[in-house]
């Protein structure tokens, strides 16, 4: 299996496919209560739907926004991170695209933690959105680490954790299996009633690759 596990905390993220053609999504939408748990529903099931018919998540994003403007969701807006990971030998081929969303994190076996992707166009708003994408070769022992903004918005306007700080935690924590890598970013906040919005975070450790 390219993607050895995998964790999430919360059910506005989401992995689909098999263990050597895989994608992994997380959303944010604007709002809250049953209209935004309607546009929630729509974006997953829309986007895996138009997965299963391509390999480009940029592509994919792109039609998701056309699917939204064309239903009309009272100009309700979301911001989604969209990543397709194939085993290639004894690695594995990740590209990743972002609507509007924070890039991902990307922590490598050896210690290292980057960023990987640009924000790009909110979904939902505009009918040519700016969605880029970027492509990376994740090895044994990477781990990839998807967020919303509620993560850095936790504690705001007191206190935004920022992405240094992610970066910084995720470089210092072990990860032997991908919840580690929730576990050492939620220990950036407070987990309480008083968080100001919701977190939501996806990651997925490789492992060794087998013949």
């Amino acid at each position: 299996r390219c993607l050895s596990d995998w964790s999430s905390d919360v059910c506005s993220s989401d992995l689909f496919g098999d263990g050597r053609d895989s994608w992994l999504m997380v959303g944010d939408v604007c709002g809250s209560g049953a209209a935004a748990a309607g546009l929630t529903g729509f974006i997953r099931h829309t986007t895996i739907a138009y997965a299963r018919e391509a390999t480009d998540p940029a592509a994919v994003l792109a039609r998701v926004n056309r699917a939204m403007l064309d239903q009309d969701f009272d100009g309700r807006f979301a911001t989604t991170i969209l990543a397709h990971v194939i085993v290639r030998g004894t690695v594995c081929e990740c590209t990743l695209a972002t609507a509007g969303h924070p890039p991902g994190l990307v922590r490598r076996a050896g210690g290292e933690v980057e960023e990987l992707g640009d924000n790009g166009t909110l979904l939902g708003v505009f009918p040519d959105p700016v969605i880029p994408a970027v492509t990376t070769t994740l090895e044994a022992g990477d781990v990839l680490t998807l967020y919303t903004d509620g993560l850095s918005e936790a504690r705001a306007p007191e206190r935004t954790v920022t992405v240094g700080e992610m970066r910084e935690r995720l470089r210092r924590n072990s990860l032997g299996v991908a919840q580690d890598a929730i576990d050492a970013l939620l220990d950036l906040v407070e987990l309480d009633d008083t968080v100001r919005d919701d977190i939501a975070i996806l990651a997925v450790r490789v492992g060794e690759q087998s013949s």
